[in-house]
């Protein structure tokens, strides 16, 4: 017999549990029905940190053009930092748009 502190997972949960928890210290509430104010917080705190280093990185990209190493130093960085802001900014928002969810399901 099951005791009440215990409780048993599915497999879903024991196959991407740690894929949901790195998705949600990422700030992308994943699976959760409602967002407590402390995350948040977190949430925006991660976006705004993100899009200013972003920015940055351009900025620093730009400002040294006469410099070839640093140049490509900042772009070292700026190249697959580009590829995490454009799956953070779908998965947190083109996902939820009807015309994703159609496509999805004509093709899977």
């Amino acid at each position: 017999m099951e005791s009440e502190g215990t409780k048993i997972k599915s497999p879903s949960e024991r196959r991407f549990g740690s894929i949901i928890f790195i998705l949600s210290s990422a700030g992308i509430p994943f699976r959760m029905k409602t967002i407590s104010t402390i995350c948040l917080i977190y949430m925006k705190t991660m976006i705004f940190c993100a899009f200013t280093t972003y920015i940055g990185l351009l900025f620093d990209g730009y400002v040294h053009l006469d410099d070839l190493g640093l140049t490509i130093t900042a772009m070292r960085v700026l190249i697959p930092f580009t590829n995490f802001m454009w799956l953070y900014t779908y998965g947190r928002y083109v996902r939820k748009l009807t015309i994703t969810v159609k496509a999805t399901l004509i093709f899977f």
